[in-house]
């Protein structure tokens, strides 16, 4: 018998203790019927901390299932070859009861081979994304294919280099399920990478705004290389600048154009060898909105003095109205990118509507300005 969680196990010596002393009869005497009923008490206490404690009959078998885990990704290399070869092995030498699966991975997992008993294996078809290596989706998946009565076992083969997914939670998950894990190393060889790891830009923009492109470069070693930047299809941007070892990070101004959404993709193109060229560009899109709207709120046109024009000037749409002519609800006041109250009072603008411009601030994001 197995134990998922052992330790639950220490709370019955304290659970049978508590129950003989509640079950003791007031002459400290059990009588037959007052000593089956504790047994049955204890028995039912027994079962329940068994249960919490992930109590399981586990029976031997003669059978031995195995899934193989082969990694496929970018960083495996030529090592891929070499995992499926070792995995052509391992089955050629199975035994007559065990029989074998075979699932490939990389950014996503794929059944290469169902569960079978054959000693043969058949040529690799399967494809998957290279780009990424999730092998907690793989053991995830592996785990799905094996079958009730016999020995569960799974090799992984990889180059140790995960970057999507908790492997450490799913190999903990599949060894508590009764799944031996087994790994096989294929050493990465480390060599000249440059690669652009993120790309960060604010998701709204408006039309004429200024604003940051941030992207980060990794590099193994410090080494010279050529920086493009597209705008759409456009290249914004083209210097050759020195890298370090590690991250280099660089942000560059830019200005919003016209309303849409634009991507903008960050390239970089190492002047030496490279590992990987598939990592060498990543991009972020942005929407551009048309310049904001404004709401000023003053007792008559003429209230509002020269804030109008110099507002217009800047490029921004103004609407002019009276406390008598406010928005009603929220949605109406969503559609303005700040509210402007020249020399107004709180008794004029109402409780209803001091309450949604609350809102408005608080949930949306608004701007407010008071001037007085």
């Amino acid at each position: 018998m197995r134990f998922s969680t052992p330790l639950v196990l220490l709370a019955f010596p304290l659970l049978a203790v508590y129950i003989v002393l509640v079950s003791r009869p007031p002459d400290g005497r059990f009588r037959p019927r007052e000593l089956f009923s504790l047994v049955l008490r204890l028995a039912i206490a027994l079962l329940v901390t068994m249960g919490l404690a992930g109590a399981r009959i586990v029976w031997e078998s003669g059978q031995l299932a195995v899934v193989f885990l082969i990694d496929a990704s970018d960083s495996m290399g030529y090592a891929a070859n070499r995992a499926v070869g070792f995995v052509e092995d391992a089955i050629a030498a199975m035994g007559p009861d065990d029989r074998a699966a075979i699932v490939l991975f990389g950014a996503d997992a794929v059944v290469e081979r169902r569960m079978s008993p054959s000693p043969e294996m058949a040529p690799v078809t399967s494809v998957v994304s290279p780009v990424q290596t999730d092998l907690a989706a793989a053991i995830r998946l592996g785990m799905a294919l094996f079958p009730a009565q016999a020995a569960h076992r799974m090799v992984i083969l990889s180059d140790g280099i995960p970057t999507m997914g908790d492997a450490e939670s799913a190999a903990r998950l599949a060894a508590a399920s009764g799944v031996r894990v087994d790994y096989v190393a294929f050493p990465h060889d480390v060599g000249p990478e440059v690669l652009v790891t993120d790309v960060e830009i604010p998701p709204v923009v408006y039309s004429g705004e200024d604003f940051d492109l941030a992207f980060t470069l990794q590099s193994r070693f410090g080494t010279t290389v050529r920086v493009r930047v597209l705008r759409g299809d456009d290249a914004i941007y083209g210097e050759t600048v020195e890298l370090q070892p590690g991250d280099n990070h660089f942000a560059l101004p830019l200005e919003a154009g016209d309303p849409g959404f634009v991507p903008f993709t960050v390239m970089v193109e190492p002047e030496g060898d490279d590992g990987f060229y598939q990592n060498n560009r990543l991009a972020a899109f942005t929407q551009v909105l048309g310049a904001p709207n404004v709401l000023l709120v003053a007792e008559n046109e003429e209230g509002s003095g020269p804030l109008t024009p110099a507002l217009e000037a800047a490029g921004l749409g103004v609407d002019v109205v009276t406390p008598d002519a406010l928005p009603d609800d929220l949605a109406a006041l969503g559609d303005y990118g700040a509210v402007i109250l020249v020399n107004v009072s709180a008794p004029r603008l109402g409780g209803r509507f001091m309450e949604m411009l609350e809102l408005y601030v608080r949930d949306l994001g608004g701007g407010l300005v008071c001037v007085g």
